[in-house]
């Protein structure tokens, strides 16, 4: 790698290797320093490169992957979010989300623990900021929170499902996963930022729809 850019894993270690001989004398543009990465005995890992002055200026790395599942019935939609977390360096005392649209939080937790957490208004425009208190630091890789929440259902117009991104970590990827009750008939669906993956049969009867997300505020938007 380029000299100034260090390689981050989710699973793994991370060895520097001596440089090699033929940057010896080389302008500094064109040295390059070498890693290792020992996987042990797993098989996959998520490998992610940092410029040395953002480590530098930050006293955490905060990486988040996302599944958001919502289940569209005529009453309303229930949404289940799972954010995967991989914090690096300092310890995580407290995350906030941006959530936008019209949602009711109902619970947050950190594996089967429930969590301490506050929404309020956001500076944004129909957005509300959701803060999450933890017990304990919260530092390691595979750290995984379950967010549930219920929004009224809004018909007769278009509308932009509820959405959740995290603020202090940097997006990696995205999962969205629409369950539609065989009871409700979608004249439109329009995915936003993101890509249709799969169409089957939900579980209840209806239709699951499925998106895979290229950007951390894809969303959908219903009729």
């Amino acid at each position: 790698l380029p000299l100034g850019t260090t390689p981050l894993v989710t699973r793994g270690i991370v060895a520097r290797m001596p440089a090699p001989a033929a940057d010896e004398g080389a302008p500094a543009d064109n040295k390059r320093q070498r890693w290792l990465v020992e996987l042990g005995g797993d098989t996959r890992t998520t490998l992610s490169l940092v410029a040395d002055e953002l480590l530098r200026k930050t006293r955490r790395y905060v990486l988040s992957r996302q599944a958001v599942s919502y289940d569209l019935q005529p009453q309303g939609l229930q949404v289940d979010a799972a954010v995967d977390l991989d914090i690096f360096h300092e310890a995580l005392q407290q995350l906030t989300f941006d959530v936008a649209g019209d949602i009711q939080i109902t619970s947050v937790k950190l594996g089967e623990k429930e969590l301490e957490w506050a929404i309020s208004p956001s500076d944004e425009s129909h957005q509300q900021s959701l803060a999450i208190e933890f017990e304990e630091p919260l530092q390691g890789v595979g750290r995984t929170l379950h967010i549930q929440g219920w929004a009224s259902a809004k018909w007769g117009g278009q509308w932009s499902l509820p959405t959740l991104t995290c603020r202090d970590a940097l997006w990696q990827e995205g999962m969205l996963t629409l369950a539609v009750s065989p009871l409700i008939e979608l004249r439109d669906l329009q995915p936003q930022a993101c890509q249709q993956t799969r169409l089957g049969p939900a579980p209840r009867g209806g239709e699951t729809y499925q998106f895979q997300c290229y950007r951390a505020d894809a969303r959908l938007e219903i009729v």
